[in-house]
């Protein structure tokens, strides 16, 4: 029985240590890393793409939460989730507006790619429960590994240890998570086809 406990527990911390709030941070940096921004303007890039593609989706779901418009941390029922993700979608729409009028945002089809899996992700939750955690992992590690010349391809089994700590801990059902990678994995595809270097 402790043993189990254990394992649930450190599927509970690795779950949190790997979702959305850490995430997206560090999407953000590899995405500006890759546009080939100066250093002089790395900073204040980083402070626009934190504050409307972090802080304000953050924001907003702490304050939904303690609320009670989201019933717990981890947006359990699906009902919950369509106003938060549409919060991140709005702030990413900024974003999107905020890049094309950088001409030095020479990676722009890398922020198109993870725009529009936000969007995607939210359009599904009307009518399906699909885990963010495992499509924000396969993404970091795609990015990661596209900025980075395929070096870091052995992370990938990651992503399988984020979907094992989601489904132990009953957040998710297998295909909720398969959908979770697949989505991620399928709009990387059809960039790589039409879009990304």
């Amino acid at each position: 029985m402790s043993e189990r406990k254990n394992i649930h527990t450190f599927a509970k911390i690795f779950s949190h240590l790997t979702g959305p709030p850490t995430e997206i941070p560090v999407i953000i940096f590899l995405l500006l890393n890759r546009a080939g921004v100066g250093r002089s303007s790395f900073l204040s890039y980083a402070a626009v793409f934190l504050f409307f593609g972090w802080g304000i989706p953050v924001a907003y779901f702490a304050y939904a939460l303690r609320r009670g418009w989201i019933r717990d941390i981890n947006a359990t029922d699906r009902r919950d989730r369509p106003v938060p993700y549409a919060v991140a979608v709005a702030g990413w729409t900024i974003l999107i507006f905020f890049v094309l009028n950088v001409p030095t945002f020479v990676d722009y089809p890398l922020f198109q790619y993870f725009y529009a899996l936000l969007l995607v992700i939210w359009l599904i939750t009307f009518f399906y429960k699909v885990s963010v955690h495992a499509a924000l992992n396969t993404a970091l590690y795609l990015l990661l590994n596209q900025v980075c010349d395929w070096r870091f391809w052995w992370l990938f089994p990651l992503v399988l240890l984020v979907c094992w700590s989601r489904w132990i801990n009953k957040k998710h059902s297998f295909w909720q998570l398969v959908l979770g990678v697949a989505v991620a994995v399928g709009l990387w595809g059809a960039f790589c086809l039409v879009k990304l270097p």
